[in-house]
């Protein structure tokens, strides 16, 4: 029953991307909040100026064979075909000094901390790759990754991507790699655009003096567990709660900082953080208990501070804890001193984490009825 509900409003969400400020994203924080107001709940919304970048089309083609590949967001535009250069998952800069890339097509694993594709996308380009193709740890899944052309994460603006970036599944990596040991010269295309001056929603509703549920709008590729299935479990939870909590769906936490920011993501709940407190409105905000990457069989906590933690730990039991994590919306109250924490199973689903394979199927039921009498 609680499977058959949670799938049915997650049919609200576009089967692929939502990405920050696109029509995706906008239409589909359309369809959450006609459900909260079905609900009896007053909605409001707050937008704010973000970057879009869009995937228009993207192939790797390989002796008159294209082969199925994702642009990597924030990819510009390119058409480059060379002789590849195998660099396996090489992440430290020690690991990519035999290489000479000048001229050449850089053929990259996805290293086994996944965020690090941005780093191992600057060591590639600093050595005169003139694209990258990434490639999976798993079978038969494609995968984004945002990649930035920073070595830190400032707040303020960074530099654009120089050259063209595009991910394929691991077995059309092995293709690849073949080509790369015979001397075959492969291309790579993508056709992407950026909207410097886009805008993006936040949804919120209910009663932001009490517990506060959240979860973010935005996704690439398939993202039922991130964060599809948050944004479910939040409306189903608003159908039974109503007026006695608050409700947030946040665009632009995937991406959609200005100019090209190292720091991209969360950039829906830090806007909407900050509008709260120069409205003088966060002494009154509640709790936020915010549902991201769930999916998995143990639920897990990150919360901001260690009292606050340990109280919720006494309220659900059977918990594995921890401080806040920069990675998820909670982060942004933490950093203005609000009491906040994320229910996720992040670690379970690396392996389906941006591809096009996190999907329904991928989920333990059971996990996400036991996060749901949690959160209830």
């Amino acid at each position: 029953m609680l499977r058959a509900r949670l799938e049915e409003l997650g049919s609200l969400a576009p089967s692929s991307d939502a990405v920050a400020g696109s029509r995706e994203e906008r239409e589909y924080l359309e369809r959450a909040a006609s459900k909260l107001e079905e609900f009896g709940l007053g909605v409001e919304k707050f937008t704010f100026e973000c970057l879009t970048w869009r995937e228009k089309y993207a192939a790797v083609a390989v002796d008159g064979s294209r082969l199925r590949a994702v642009a990597m967001p924030y990819s510009p535009p390119g058409d480059v075909e060379a002789l590849v250069v195998h660099a396996g998952e090489a992440a430290l800069p020690h690991e990519w000094e035999k290489f000479d890339l000048h001229g050449k097509i850089a053929l990259v694993k996805f290293y086994q901390k996944l965020d690090e594709a941005s780093w191992q996308y600057l060591e590639a380009v600093w050595r005169g790759a003139e694209a990258v193709v990434f490639y999976d740890r798993f079978p038969s899944r494609r995968r984004r990754m945002v990649i930035t052309y920073s070595r830190d994460y400032r707040f303020t603006a960074g530099a654009p991507p120089p050259v063209p970036a595009v991910a394929v599944s691991f077995e059309d990596g092995m293709r690849l790699l073949r080509a790369a040991r015979e001397g075959r010269k492969v291309r790579v295309l993508v056709e992407a655009e950026v909207e410097h001056s886009s805008s993006s929603t936040v949804v919120y509703a209910g009663d932001l003096s009490g517990p506060v549920l959240s979860a973010h709008a935005d996704k690439w590729l398939a993202g039922f567990t991130d964060d599809v299935l948050g944004v479910s479990l939040l409306l189903l939870l608003a159908s039974e709660l109503r007026d006695s909590a608050g409700y947030i769906i946040f665009g632009a936490e995937e991406s959609g900082a200005p100019g090209y920011s190292p720091w991209y993501w969360l950039w829906g709940s830090r806007s909407f953080a900050d509008h709260l407190e120069r409205r003088g409105l966060l002494d009154e905000f509640g709790v936020l208990l915010n549902l991201d990457v769930l999916g998995g069989a143990r639920l897990r906590l990150s919360a901001s501070g260690p009292d606050f933690m340990e109280g919720l730990v006494g309220v659900l039991g059977d918990v594995e804890a921890s401080p806040d994590q920069v990675i998820f919306d909670s982060f942004s109250f933490t950093m203005k001193g609000v009491p906040a924490a994320t229910f996720h199973t992040f670690p379970e689903l690396w392996e389906v984490y941006h591809t096009d394979a996190d999907t329904p199927s991928r989920v333990d039921w059971e996990g996400v009825r036991r996060a749901y009498e949690g959160v209830l």
